[in-house]
């Protein structure tokens, strides 16, 4: 199949593009191999996007986001791309997916990012594996639980207040600084549900008797077990490369200089991974590519 477009990642950055490029008339394709709307499906309570302001949810943010692609007629392609590489004497992409080949002019990475795996969550076995998780979404709908979560950054903290509602939450931080928005983590300090935990360790996970791990804690003060049904490892990301070639990889910046690819959202903006950037990114890149074609 062949378009003028081919757009990696549903996120606000990807939908943005493709609603954009829309109005401009220009074909595309939207690629998602998960679930529309990236990982605002994780987030608690999203304060800081234009015209909320009393804030929103990242689910009722996600089911806008779809709403709106649902007007402009865009049905994302739930795919997996698997790899993408420039063809030179063909003046083209070739994007290998998990169901189809497809050929495009240009390619927009917004795949967003992929979570930094942890050994202890890895190495588990399968009984226990399936109640570790990098991302809170899978559980937000769990009633009366306890709840283990690893990190000290926004995510671990914004994963906790998406579960207190129902569960009571531990955060373990291995360190003794956090890195997360003092406002995240005076509502986790104030909310009955959550126990922050600073300079301690998940050392071990096993069966529990009671509940499905039995967590081993280890601190200054040694030892502590506590027994909880999940595991949500929130220690940082990485951006999503996983379907590039060592060709793409090599060509980038060379392929970026002629408007031809393109990163945007999470996946290009480092710590500055926000949905009203990433949103801002989609817009400015459909309108460099409508711009950048002759007329």
């Amino acid at each position: 199949m062949n378009t003028d477009v081919i757009i990696i990642g549903a996120g606000p950055a990807g939908i943005a593009a493709a609603i954009q490029l829309k109005r401009y008339n220009i074909d595309c394709l939207l690629f998602e191999k998960d679930r529309p709307g990236g990982l605002l499906k994780n987030a608690h309570w999203v304060e800081n996007y234009p015209g909320f302001p009393g804030g929103i949810s990242g689910p009722q943010l996600v089911d806008l986001l779809r709403e709106h692609l649902d007007i402009y007629r865009i049905t994302p392609i739930s795919e997996t791309v698997e790899k993408v590489e420039y063809l030179e004497t063909e003046v083209c992409f070739r994007i290998t997916g998990s169901e189809a080949v497809y050929y495009s002019k240009t390619v927009t990475a917004a795949a967003g990012t992929t979570p930094n795996l942890l050994e202890i969550v890895e190495t588990l076995p399968l009984e226990l594996r399936k109640n570790a998780f990098y991302e809170v979404y899978p559980i937000r709908n769990e009633r009366e639980k306890k709840i283990m979560i690893i990190g000290a950054g926004d995510a671990a903290f914004d994963y906790a207040l998406n579960l207190s509602s129902h569960n009571d939450v531990i955060i373990a931080n291995r360190g003794k600084g956090v890195r997360a928005l003092p406002r995240l983590v005076n509502r986790a300090e104030s909310d009955p549900r959550i126990t922050c935990l600073k300079d301690t360790a998940v050392s071990k996970v096993a069966g529990g008797e009671n509940r499905a791990m039995e967590i081993t804690l280890s601190s200054h003060d040694g030892d502590e077990r506590i027994e909880v049904d999940y595991l949500v490892a929130a220690v940082g990301r990485a951006p999503e490369k996983n379907f590039y070639t060592p060709q793409l990889t090599a060509r980038a910046e060379v392929l970026k200089e002629k408007g031809l690819f393109y990163e945007i959202g999470d996946a290009a903006n480092g710590i500055f991974r926000q949905a009203s950037i990433a949103v801002g990114n989609g817009i400015r890149t459909a309108m460099e590519i409508a711009h950048g074609r002759p007329s």
